[in-house]
């Protein structure tokens, strides 16, 4: 079965104004060739040299403003899904929300997107926005004027920006979100390797102090395999902790997790979206991703999550096929990294949502069996 790729959630007139914001950065020579060449510099920096992530110059910039906001932004929408899912409920008139490490606004602009694709109530969003480069707060608050002209598409949000040190969150502030958007695994990078897991979920825990009753912690990450595994090594420290802020998602238990022991094994998401022509040319020269957008996340709340129902598995791995049948690998509710297996010739009714899974998905297997057979009863959560 062929993959199949839903368009990227922003409008054709939003991108536009997306492109402006990055020309006003690179003046006129911000063409396509430029863009381009500017991706494939700084995604060389993402995967290979993290520690010059806080240089930001204006080829950087144009890179960030560009192609990478809009193709970041829709992947808060998987986290947050998983939130409801979890029993949260973001509703009433307006919501506060703390943006660590904003960036150029991209995480909180994917909510604001979010919130209008759910058609949730929430018709404001009161953003405090924490970053160490102002050059980059400077660009979000473009943003938020260049696109509060398309209300139908985003929650209008109000801005509060301010520069300052990510690895202590000093406001007094209560807010019913906070976000991390791609920036944990910048810090601490000078620690030894073995601290900075304590050093993180340290920083979450902080963060949690701050949350209004019923608030959520929402921690994304590039899907690298060492950024990921880091991610990994961090939900382990707080899990062990047992106390707030507890793990809501992705994971369906609370010990310890059942992939890490394998170097070989990452756990992420993907969002089965296709980027527009004009970023997909983009992202092929720099040998990107433009369908089925990738990314790690982790959503944490003062709240335990509700236990799932037995035989729960929550796919971790793509499609495996091979000669008469199919595969794939699930983390259970009970803390078990499996593979499930559905030979083709029992691929059947009651089982179909197995032959519909991705990675990420979590469905429900009767009898928690590993083996699917016709009458094993499979459905999607």
């Amino acid at each position: 079965m062929r993959r199949t790729y839903e368009p990227l959630p922003i409008s054709a007139d939003a991108l536009a104004r997306i492109h402006e914001v990055a020309s006003s950065v690179y003046g006129p020579k911000a063409t396509p060739r430029a863009l381009a060449d500017a991706v494939v510099a700084l995604s060389h920096i993402y995967t290979r040299e993290r520690g010059q992530m806080a240089s930001l110059d204006k080829k950087t910039l144009l890179a960030r403003a560009g192609f990478f906001f809009p193709r970041d932004l829709p992947k808060i929408f998987g986290p947050l899904d998983a939130l409801v899912a979890a029993g949260c409920t973001l509703d009433g008139p307006q919501l506060r929300v703390l943006d660590v490490g904003a960036g150029l606004g991209a995480t909180s602009f994917g909510l604001a997107r979010w919130l209008r694709v759910r058609s949730l109530p929430v018709q404001a969003l009161h953003v405090t926005a924490l970053e160490t480069n102002a050059a980059a707060l400077r660009l979000f608050g473009s943003f938020v004027r260049t696109l509060a002209s398309l209300p139908d598409e985003f929650v209008p949000i109000t801005l509060d920006a301010r520069t300052e040190d990510l690895r202590t969150v000093r406001t007094s502030d209560k807010f019913d979100l906070i976000l991390f958007g791609f920036v944990l695994n910048e810090l601490f990078l000078d620690a030894p390797e073995a601290e900075r897991a304590q050093r993180r979920a340290d920083v979450l825990c902080a963060a949690s102090e701050r949350l209004a009753p019923g608030g959520a912690i929402i921690q994304l990450e590039p899907a690298l395999k060492d950024t990921t595994r880091e991610l990994m090594r961090t939900r382990d420290v707080l899990a062990a902790r047992n106390t707030a802020p507890y793990v809501l998602a992705p994971c369906l238990h609370s010990l310890p997790c059942p992939m890490l022991p394998s170097e070989r094994d990452w756990c992420h998401q993907e969002l089965p979206v296709a980027l527009p022509t004009s970023l997909a040319e983009v992202a092929r020269a720099a040998t990107l991703r433009y369908e089925g957008l990738s990314y790690a996340s982790l959503v944490l709340g003062n709240t335990p999550r509700p236990l799932p129902a037995a035989g729960s598995f929550r796919i971790v791995s793509d499609r495996l096929l091979s000669k008469g049948k199919l595969e794939f690998f699930g983390c259970s509710d009970a803390g078990k990294h499996q593979r499930l297996t559905r030979l083709d010739r029992h691929d059947s009714d009651t089982n179909e949502a197995f032959g519909a899974a991705r990675r990420g998905d979590v469905i429900t297997v009767e009898g928690a069996a590993e083996r699917i057979r016709e009458e094993t009863l499979v459905t999607k959560v």
